[in-house]
């Protein structure tokens, strides 16, 4: 393949066995290329712009393209092996081929659709109803994953005939029309880098992570920013790289203590800070805005990630670019996003789906994985893309994702550091626990984290604001925003207790709001109960939900009826019962 035409961003790639279905409105039309390319393959290829689509469509009459998707600033001509966050496309139409790699950590998600004879390669978005081909039935071992663990394993989606591919998987459509894929091993082991003290190791984390800031492009970009360690030691290192940058983090209002902590560090370096609320304008649209993201993500976390749905709404057209903190919690040390195993109640459950159920083990899906396959390649090219595929896909739809902490050299590193620690060659539920609540509470030991070093080094102005529940990354800990951060443990235990019965709840209403400061960002129990109600009840009980092989009908009822009468115990299974029954909705049209 020629590699001499200069690769093109987009925004999603689409090759299929099927006609391209025109966009609706012609807005959308201006930057999508659709074309048919060889052996009854056809291409639909949407760019970020207007300008970008007509360079696009110039490229491929050429004859070959190289195509970018996720963060193109990652792109090298001397890059060997798959990206940290980029898929490459190689296009040649020429001699009918077209290559795909999928990265390091299976981000941006890669999808492919098979019906009979017919395929389709999509990325990063999946398949829809109007694609052309039919999505098949509701998966129900899938469905099982979702209500033990959250998510799909092993490249399963909720629809039978759609996977992801692996991380560095390859897929190969040739001549014939035919599509195959390749499997490989792709994680930098960091065994060039076992002759390094841990302390060298640090520092040349460090640097990479500096050189990583340096190489981004945050034009139209908007970087996230809490009160946690992975997401300050980003905003440091961008503005040490000396962008301009604007930041965003979202609250429940102005009392949260992620705002609190975000607005200080922002006032301190004098940088533009943006607060979205997740108040009564969030509230009201919200029917809609779960049923936009269940068609984005087949289902999965369809409520939780209406949230970042409704941040890119407020942040508006203009913001093309998203920089946050994701992988950091893996690379920087070696965490998990859950250590959580539902226990779904069963009489809602088709007897199918009881038994699926029942086949997975009450304990974290990844640990007997990390003891047989390696921790590392477990927590990197598992556990990162199975959570991460649902909030990939609905940011998107928006923005480019970008992370300071995916790239292939600082995996390499981390990956290195870690064989090092005895507390992640046998990892346990208790000890994963353990060092999770260690951070929160004093944070990772400086001396085996590279992010604090990061911040010792370079964080001169906010060095008095303190991480989490008031720790410094210096060392210490900060008692007036400890304070605070107790007060918003509070409001947590408050939530949690208050909506059950006897002495422990009434106890817990009895606490002043005064004495509280907002710990989640929203309260899902009150909102599924009140003004979702109605949406929840349309959507659980519906005739397609009921088809789906997933319910038993009578089931279903008692457990709605259950919560709605104030049993907090059936919260976990109205999210996943919702879930299970968005899915129905989007796979049955």
């Amino acid at each position: 393949m020629d590699h001499a035409s200069r690769p093109v961003r987009i925004r999603n790639f689409i090759a299929k066995t099927v006609p391209g279905v025109s966009p609706e409105s012609s807005a959308e039309q201006t930057t999508i290329v659709s074309i048919p390319a060889f052996s009854g393959i056809w291409l639909e290829i949407e760019a970020w712009s207007a300008d970008e689509a007509a360079q696009l469509a110039r490229v491929i009459a050429d004859g070959s393209a190289r195509l970018l998707v996720g963060d193109h600033t990652e792109f090298t001509e001397q890059a060997e092996g798959p990206y940290a966050n980029l898929v490459l496309i190689e296009l040649d139409v020429g001699r009918r081929s077209i290559r795909l790699t999928s990265s390091l950590f299976g981000l941006p998600p890669v999808f492919v659709i098979h019906q009979g004879r017919q395929f389709g390669l999509t990325t990063p978005l999946p398949p829809t109803p109007q694609f052309g081909i039919p999505l098949g039935a509701l998966d129900l071992e899938s469905a099982a994953d979702v209500l033990r663990w959250g998510h799909p394993l092993d490249g399963r989606t909720m629809a039978t005939n759609v996977r992801v591919l692996a991380p560095g998987e390859e897929a190969n459509i040739g001549p014939d029309g035919e599509l195959h894929t390749t499997r490989r091993e792709t994680l930098p082991d960091g065994r060039e880098y076992a002759n390094l003290s841990s302390d060298e190791i640090l520092d040349d984390m460090c640097r990479t992570f500096a050189a990583n800031a340096r190489r981004v492009n945050t034009d139209g970009s908007v970087v996230s920013l809490s009160g946690g360690l992975d997401s300050r030691a980003t905003a440091v290192a961008l503005l040490k790289a000396g962008h301009t940058t604007s930041f965003v983090t979202l609250a429940v209002n102005e009392r949260a203590l992620d705002a609190r902590l975000a607005h200080a560090f922002c006032h301190n370096y004098g940088a533009a800070h943006h607060v979205v609320y997740l108040g009564k304008e969030f509230i009201s649209g919200l029917p809609e805005r779960v049923s936009k993201t269940a068609q984005l993500t087949y289902g999965v976390s369809a409520l939780s990630q209406s949230i970042d749905h409704f941040m890119y709404e407020q942040l508006g057209p203009r913001v093309t670019g998203r920089v946050s903190g994701n992988l950091g919690n893996q690379v920087g040390r070696g965490g998990v996003e859950s250590l959580t195993a539902d226990e779904p109640r069963a009489s809602m459950l088709s007897e199918a789906l009881r038994a699926a159920v029942s086949a997975r083990k009450r304990e974290p899906w990844y640990l007997p994985r990390m003891t047989e396959q390696g921790f590392a390649k477990v927590l990197f090219q598992q556990e990162v893309s199975f959570w991460s595929i649902p909030n990939y896909v609905v940011g998107s739809r928006f923005a480019i994702q970008q992370s300071l902490y995916a790239s292939r050299k600082l995996l390499a590193l981390a990956n290195a550091l870690f064989a090092r620690d005895p507390e992640l060659n046998s990892p346990s539920a208790a000890s994963i626990r353990a060092r999770d609540l260690r951070h929160r509470i004093r944070g990772t030991p400086i001396r085996t984290s590279f992010q604090r070093r990061f911040l010792i080094q370079n964080d001169d102005r906010g060095r008095r604001i303190p991480i989490n529940w008031g720790w410094l990354a210096h060392g210490g800990w900060s008692i007036p925003w400890v304070i605070e951060a107790s007060q918003a443990a509070l409001d947590s235990a408050v939530v949690k207790y208050s909506s059950g019965s006897g002495f422990t709840a009434r106890l817990a209403r009895a606490v002043p709001e005064s004495f509280r400061r907002p710990y989640g960002l929203v309260r899902w129990p009150e909102i599924l109960r009140g003004p979702l109600r109605e949406f929840v009840n349309d959507t659980v009980r519906s005739e397609r939900a009921a088809q789906s092989g997933a319910f038993a009908r009578t089931g279903v009822n008692e457990m709605l009826d259950s919560f709605y009468a104030g049993d907090s115990a059936q919260y976990a299974s109205v999210v996943r019962a919702l879930e299970l029954a968005c899915a129905s909705q989007v796979l049955s049209h």
